[in-house]
């Protein structure tokens, strides 16, 4: 397992230091094939969460997110899909927190005063590619809170515009929707601009750098956590893995937040709105 580790702050020992690790994902070896596919290729290891999100693309040939999406779809392949059990348990938290902050808003107080988890963070463009793929980007403005997108998720999407319209319209959905949608800046990502401006290419883990530099940073998610209000981490990527959880911060996966709407009745059904993700049709 190859760990990328978070800095540390000077309380080396504090709840809010944590350790992201990219898991080692290795491909069985060709024995047999899938739906005309091979064991091994790097659709069906990156279902089987063998294989992580940029590594999936970089083999296929493919420039971002949406083109993947669209490769499973035409290949007759779901979205990966965490363990039955992560998805309930994340959706119970995640309907939980949708019913409190309901209630404390027909009660006149605010999410803070009723001790509810206040912010999504969203640390891939995933779910933001799959809900334009299905056509319902709008499900985000249901939340009901603020939506907090690392700036290199954010500038992503812009480069993804050249080679993709999932790029454009997602993008140009975030800058119409300010609040909820808040970006968040880090110093990964100034570098980044930098380079863009520079004409040099985002590089190809500038996302999960950007991350631990947000996960790490006073001015990042301590700066969300320090009140003692909760946050929720959205990763889809099956090569996310997060050690030294702070005791605030809740993980959270397409299927499991969407589950948590279908539940707490802002949706009507969670597959409604998954089976399309993999089809091209966004709004």
């Amino acid at each position: 397992m190859q760990k990328k580790m978070i800095p540390e702050s000077p309380d080396a020992g504090s709840a809010h230091s944590a350790t992201v690790t990219s898991q080692d994902r290795r491909s069985p070896a060709p024995m047999a094939t899938s739906g005309g596919l091979a064991v091994d290729d790097p659709l069906l290891a990156y279902v089987g969460g063998r294989l992580g999100r940029d590594e999936a693309i970089r083999l296929l040939g493919l420039h971002n997110h949406a083109e993947l999406l669209a490769a499973l779809g035409e290949a007759g392949l779901s979205l990966p899909r965490p363990p039955a059990y992560e998805i309930e348990e994340e959706a119970v938290a995640f309907a939980r927190v949708l019913k409190h902050r309901r209630a404390s808003a027909a009660s006149e107080r605010s999410a803070a005063q009723a001790g509810v988890p206040s912010h999504l963070i969203m640390a891939d463009s995933g779910l933001l590619y799959g809900l334009w793929m299905a056509g319902r980007l709008d499900l985000l403005l249901r939340l009901d809170m603020p939506v907090v997108i690392v700036d290199t998720v954010y500038d992503e999407l812009t480069s993804a515009a050249q080679d993709h319209p999932g790029g454009a319209a997602v993008r140009a959905f975030i800058d119409r929707h300010q609040p909820p949608f808040i970006i968040e800046t880090t110093d990964v990502g100034r570098a980044e601009r930098q380079r863009h401006t520079a004409g040099l290419a985002m590089k190809h883990n500038a996302v999960r750098l950007a991350i631990a530099d947000f996960m790490s940073s006073e001015a990042g998610l301590k700066r969300y956590l320090v009140s003692g209000d909760s946050v929720f981490l959205l990763a889809d990527d099956p090569g996310y893995s997060i050690y030294n959880k702070p005791c605030h911060l809740y993980p959270l996966s397409t299927f499991s937040m969407l589950l948590g709407m279908e539940r707490e009745g802002r949706i009507p059904s969670a597959e409604a709105v998954i089976r399309p993700m993999t089809q091209v049709g966004g709004s």
